[in-house]
């Protein structure tokens, strides 16, 4: 189930890949297009409608980022929250920081020092499934995990 989750946003990057963006990959799939962060691992959290409580898969993706940092030594964690559409521009702003809050807080708590992290909250801008307004998407509805 997982993987099905990476490789989906994965596939969703490729078709839309822009320099900026970052991509979707699990620690042994390739990369996937020429993008700016294309050898940095990449990690997605994905959350409830109107929810920045992680669940119990959540933390273990979280886990293994924390593990990954330990090993590949980034010189910072950002730690990047995203909403769906659904919802007021300024209510988006402020779930997508409480999401990445929690993200972060989490890494702390699996052993990440706190300086090492850069939160950042982007709204409903940056959607990984295009949509019009107000509408509902699991996959927009994230938190990335990027080691750089």
């Amino acid at each position: 189930m997982v993987r099905f989750v990476f490789i989906s946003v994965a596939l969703l990057s490729l078709v839309s890949c822009a320099p900026t963006q970052r991509l979707a990959k699990t620690n042994d799939l390739p990369p996937l297009c020429g993008c700016n962060l294309l050898m940095a691992p990449t990690y997605l959290v994905f959350f409830d409608w109107n929810k920045s409580i992680l669940r119990p898969l959540s933390k273990q993706i979280i886990a293994q980022a924390a593990s990954k940092s330990r090993s590949y030594h980034p010189v910072s964690i950002f730690v990047s929250g995203f909403t769906d559409s659904s919802g007021s521009a300024a209510y988006n702003q402020l779930l997508s920081i409480r999401r990445a809050k929690a993200v972060a807080d989490q890494l702390v708590a699996d052993g990440i020092p706190r300086s090492e992290i850069r939160v950042r909250g982007y709204g409903a801008g940056h959607q990984a499934e295009p949509s019009g307004p107000n509408v509902r998407l699991q996959n927009n509805r994230r938190v990335e995990i990027v080691l750089q």
